[in-house]
Formats: structure tokens, C-alpha cells, sequence
């Protein structure tokens, strides 16, 4: 379900809301990657270029894993 919310608001331009839902989400699941990948997207989205690269690392560290 927190899954299909993160993807409709971020679907509908609702980046802040994404973001907020992805923080609660990896506060819970800090080795998820999916969450990484989509708070690197909300975070690009609102136009802050160095948390979403540091996002897309923690994604690709944990894919590597």
C-alpha cells in the first residue's frame, strides 16, 4: 500500500509528499532500495541535485549488496 501511495504522488507532481512518505519509509527500512530509488526521484524532482545522487549511491550500494 505505502508503495502505491509513493508512486501516485509522485505520478500526480506530488514530490514533497513523496518525500515525506519515502523519509518515514526508510526510517523504517534504511536497506531498502526500492525507497532509495524513489526518494532520489521525489529529491530531483524538487530540485535538490546532491541528496538524490547520494540517494541513487545508497540504492546502488544496497542493489550490489
Amino acid at each position: 500500500f505505502h508503495r502505491l501511495l509513493i508512486l501516485a504522488a509522485l505520478k500526480a507532481g506530488g514530490a514533497k509528499l513523496a518525500r515525506a512518505l519515502l523519509a518515514e519509509r526508510a526510517a523504517r527500512l534504511p536497506g531498502n532500495a526500492w525507497t532509495w530509488q524513489r526518494s532520489a526521484e521525489a529529491l530531483a524532482t524538487l530540485g535538490d541535485a546532491a541528496a538524490a545522487e547520494a540517494a541513487r549511491r545508497r540504492a546502488s550500494s544496497l542493489l550490489a549488496a
